[in-house]
């Protein structure tokens, strides 16, 4: 009676053994090469569309993670890019859902466009249970063995990955630099676009810093313009005022967001202008043209071009005393229309 159970146990031992060699329990076809990962391309570009695309390998050991997971993608057009995944992602793909993500912007920064990926749970769950041993002869097939997959929704993924419902789990951002060896944090100093005094002011820093690990946070060290400020986000903003006028120094730090962060300060040269005086071409048609013409409401000379007036100036004897500059000329002519 013993030697009957412990057969019965061996025997069902064997069976299981046989069920998780061959995933599915029918006639095999093992590939030349076993599978550790998925391969999965990017669906399309967005920001801005572009023709190329990019692939990622997720290992099967992470399907079902605890844990957020970053991949590098393969490199296209001499540059690549980052997905992650967070582990409500994985458990969903692990059940056969799909999940759409939206890879970083590329690394090394060659402009600001990205990659939407499309994974199908019914792709991974396929190749991590069944691939090994059927190579592709069973893809979308119905259910092949009532064990294997175990879950239903693996077993509806499938027959048709494309259809499963989408991941609801929450998102992570990538950073585009993971898996390279980061660059040191640096900051350019230039002279920034110049500003004029009385004119709203605006110019993003962000450019002139390279390397460390996205994002950045700004500020102002040192004394500086009181008319001026930086936001946290690199951008630099203000009204000068008459008395702002030459060159100012803003000495500017940027710190990155590692652990332990690095920073790097500069200076950057800002160059304020007067702005231009105002003509007033009412005033000027008064001392001008008033005497002559009439008052500005109900001037003779309504509508009359800058050109006109010039060409009266020049030829009309009677205003040959006058001496004006073409901004002058300009602003009675704006203030006759």
């Amino acid at each position: 009676m013993k030697f009957s159970l412990k057969c019965m146990v061996l025997a069902a031992a064997l069976a299981l053994v046989l069920v998780n060699l061959t995933g599915c329990g029918e006639g095999t076809n093992t590939p030349s090469t076993q599978l550790t990962a998925s391969s999965v391309s990017s669906s399309s570009a967005i920001n801005p569309v572009s023709s190329h695309s990019h692939s990622v390998a997720i290992p099967f050991s992470d399907l079902g993670g605890t844990r957020t997971v970053s991949y590098r993608t393969s490199v296209t057009s001499g540059h690549s890019h980052v997905i992650a995944l967070s582990a409500g992602q994985l458990s969903d793909l692990y059940k056969g859902y799909r999940v759409l993500v939206t890879s970083s912007t590329s690394y090394p920064a060659t402009d600001s466009h990205t990659h939407l990926f499309e994974i199908q749970g019914g792709q991974l769950v396929y190749e991590s249970i069944c691939y090994n041993c059927h190579s592709n002869d069973k893809r979308g097939v119905s259910q092949m063995n009532s064990s294997q997959p175990p879950l239903q929704s693996q077993k509806n993924a499938l027959q048709s990955p494309s259809t499963q419902p989408l991941s609801s789990a929450e998102s992570v951002t990538p950073i585009f630099t993971y898996g390279t060896t980061a660059q040191t944090l640096a900051l350019a100093t230039t002279t920034l676009t110049g500003a004029v005094t009385g004119t709203f002011y605006s110019q993003t820093l962000t450019p002139y810093a390279t390397g460390g690990t996205l994002p950045y946070t700004w500020s102002i060290t040192g004394s500086y313009p009181a008319w001026l400020t930086l936001s946290a986000g690199g951008l630099i903003s203000g009204t000068p005022t008459a008395t702002d006028t030459g060159n100012q120094t803003v000495t500017v730090k940027v710190t990155d967001s590692a652990n332990p962060a690095a920073t790097a300060t500069n200076n950057f040269i800002l160059v304020v202008t007067a702005s231009a005086p105002v003509i007033d071409g009412a005033a000027l048609y008064i001392t001008n043209c008033e005497r002559c013409h009439g008052v500005l409401a109900s001037s003779s000379k309504r509508g009359r071009s800058a050109a006109q007036i010039t060409s009266a100036i020049g030829s009309v004897g009677s205003m040959s005393g006058i001496s004006l500059t073409s901004a002058q000329i300009q602003a009675i002519a704006t203030a006759l229309q």
